[in-house]
């Protein structure tokens, strides 16, 4: 399972951030969001039926044709429209009548809230009984209900109603004359918004999550660049010590190892020059004292090694330092290094042989090659 996992401590708090973000609003959505739309629903059905049992008791008050349009231009909104009052040849409709060629009239069960489609539908077919019962038991007069969720649905005594999820609903006038309402409610269309809302939530939360993990992962991150710093600068700079508690003693604990460490390397510097110092001492008396040796041969040999003793010493007291400036890299005969040092050892007395037909040349440090051969000559 942990192969699956992202490397970096940043990416994974992300998504664990991430993960509880999306488990709290799947969460929330189902807990408050269904009951919500319900109530909304009912709310709204309650209102629509009071609105047009009040405006239809208002236009039967009305004795002239000519004061429809002033009444219904004032009553009417978005979300609610009076159609002008007109004969139905063509229908008859009987008092308390409804219609809905999608939804028989029985009770919606509790799993049909399970998706959002279902939702949406489910919502319509509760508002449309919701309004008819209450039309139902407060109606005085003949209507008729129906319910229309396509856009631009047919013809309505020829008028289209142009918007989908809207309630269509005929009352009959005491003149005779059928009035229509057009009640929208405009939350169901809302609610089609309400999950790129909430997915534009996420997002948002979701940059600050990956802001704020990379962060609170910087300090680390700066303290393992640190570390590798001064495994190859001892004189590094310190760490700057910021961020969380953790992070601070993190970074304090590394400055005292820091600390520590280059006061060591600076003892162990100062030692092995104080013995270099002595032992240069000693090899400059070698040095004069083999200017006496009247054999010319024996004298240029021991002076060559006291002047690699020199280099040798110059070369470790270096490495120690660990100076900048090392032993520059030099076109080398290896040939001739090899020769003169079997020779040298063949004076001290060792068995060993050097035969070459060819002359190599190669780019090395020649100082420090020769002190690995000459420490581990025979390894």
């Amino acid at each position: 399972m942990s192969c699956f996992l992202p490397k970096s401590f940043a990416a994974r708090l992300s998504l664990l951030i991430i993960f509880g973000l999306i488990t709290t609003i799947v969460l929330l959505w189902y807990a408050f969001g269904r009951d919500r739309w319900r109530e909304a629903g009912e709310v709204f059905a309650v209102a629509t039926a009071d609105r047009i049992i009040a405006t239809t008791a208002l236009l039967n008050e009305v004795s002239h044709v000519e004061d429809y349009h002033r009444i219904i231009t004032a009553i009417s909104n978005p979300g609610f429209r009076v159609l002008m009052p007109r004969p139905l040849p063509e229908k008859r409709f009987h008092k308390h009548h409804y219609e809905d060629d999608e939804w028989e009239d029985d009770e919606l069960e509790d799993d049909e809230w399970e998706d959002d489609a279902k939702r949406l539908s489910g919502l319509s077919a509760r508002i449309h009984q919701q309004t008819m019962m209450r039309l139902h038991s407060r109606s005085t007069t003949p209507y008729h209900i129906s319910i229309h969720r396509q856009r631009e649905h047919a013809p309505l005594d020829g008028q289209r109603l142009g918007e989908r999820h809207q309630l269509a609903i005929r009352t009959q006038l005491n003149n005779g004359l059928w009035v229509t309402y057009l009640a929208r409610p405009a939350f169901i269309e809302q609610q089609r918004k309400y999950p790129f809302f909430w997915i534009l939530i996420a997002l948002g939360l979701l940059i600050i999550a990956i802001w704020a993990t990379h962060r609170l992962s910087r300090p680390w991150t700066q303290l393992a660049k640190a570390a590798d710093r001064f495994g190859v600068d001892v004189n590094a700079p310190a760490i700057d010590v910021s961020g969380p508690s953790e992070v601070r003693q993190a970074a304090q604990a590394f400055n005292r190892m820091q600390g520590r460490l280059r006061r060591f390397i600076s003892d162990r510097t100062q030692m092995l020059a104080a013995i270099s110092h002595d032992l240069r001492t000693v090899l400059t008396r070698m040095k004069l004292r083999a200017e006496f040796i009247e054999d010319t041969t024996q004298r240029e040999k021991l002076q060559a090694d006291i002047d690699e003793m020199n280099a040798m010493l110059a070369a470790t007291l270096s490495f120690a330092r660990d100076d900048v400036e090392a032993e520059p890299a030099a076109k080398t005969e290896i040939t001739s290094l090899l020769s003169t040092l079997c020779d040298d050892l063949s004076d001290t007395g060792e068995a060993v042989r050097f035969h070459s037909d060819a002359t190599v040349y190669a780019r090395v440090h020649p100082v420090s090659l020769r002190r690995a051969l000459v420490s581990n000559p025979f390894q």
